[in-house]
């Protein structure tokens, strides 16, 4: 408030301007978007008073990232579309890519899917024109991810090999990881269990230099899953431990019982009825924990 202030009283709207979009920035850090929402409509009027049109697209696309956290996607695709407009008369073809990226989100959410796809092919398009191969990979698992979800798995696998080969060019390991953890995934839906563990095996190290402790759980149940359906027990238990060691100490009581709901099935191949029987109902409590913490 005092910044504000400070800015009002020196009459410079422009510096207001950045001073607004950088408290939306800095709410939205801390996932108070209601309140980022605020700073980031208030600092768009005052980019449009200045005739900043590049400022005022920018911030629109923070609005609309703020408002799709909000579950506010209809407003999202709104603003994403004035922004998009803009961006093209400005010849910003950077942001444009992003933008039209992140409508393919939005619309995904919406359930939208043949305008997720069509956004998520023309962000595609322009990340490849512009030689811009992380962003490529973006959209790559982006759209694997969907068409998996769309029961083409072969198609999905397509999409996310040509998104690892264009991050083995790179050095985000966060991505990388991700990337091959979403391969090893579809490979294990196809049914081929030495591709799905290839990918896994490079995924692990990547989400360890990463440093993210929910990929390396993401990873690790998802190998005790395949190696469960292999039969390969002993090693699905190994993983399957890890895993759930893992999302209890980050806290995401939802991942421990995926893990266990996985561990449930690994005990029933065994033989053991009992131990299958307690991981279910201690997936049940953890769930059960979620929901009365939510209500």
């Amino acid at each position: 408030a005092v910044v504000e202030q400070l800015a009002k009283e020196i009459g410079d709207v422009r510096r207001e301007a950045v001073l607004l979009r950088n408290l939306g920035v800095l709410h939205a850090a801390t996932d108070d978007n209601a309140r980022a929402r605020e700073f980031y409509t208030r600092a768009r009027h005052a980019y449009r008073a200045t005739n900043d049109r590049r400022g005022e697209a920018a911030t629109m696309m923070s609005l609309a990232v703020t408002s799709v956290a909000l579950n506010d996607s209809t407003t999202a695709l709104e603003l994403y579309h004035e922004a998009l407009a803009t961006l093209r008369e400005l010849g910003d073809r950077r942001q444009e890519r992003t933008t039209l990226h992140n409508m393919g989100v939005a619309y995904d959410i919406l359930g939208d899917t043949p305008r997720a796809i069509d956004y998520y092919n023309q962000a595609l398009a322009l990340a490849r024109g512009l030689g811009d191969r992380r962003a490529e990979a973006s959209t790559l698992s982006a759209l694997g991810l969907l068409v998996r979800r769309l029961g083409d798995p072969r198609k999905a696998a397509e999409y996310l090999e040509h998104a690892v080969r264009a991050l083995d060019e790179l050095k985000f390991p966060l991505e990388h990881g991700r990337a091959l953890s979403y391969l090893g995934r579809t490979y294990q839906t196809l049914a081929e269990y030495d591709a799905a563990f290839a990918a896994y095996q490079r995924a692990l190290p990547l989400n360890r230099q990463a440093g993210d402790r929910q990929d390396q759980a993401s990873t690790l149940k998802s190998m005790g899953s395949a190696y469960t359906e292999t039969g390969e027990l002993t090693k699905a238990r190994v993983n399957l431990d890890e895993a759930r060691r893992l999302y209890q100490e980050i806290g995401d009581a939802n991942g421990e019982a995926d893990v266990l709901a996985v561990s449930a099935r690994a005990s029933m191949r065994e033989g053991n009825l009992a131990v299958a029987l307690q991981h279910i109902d201690n997936a049940l409590a953890l769930v059960e924990s979620v929901r009365a913490s939510i209500h």
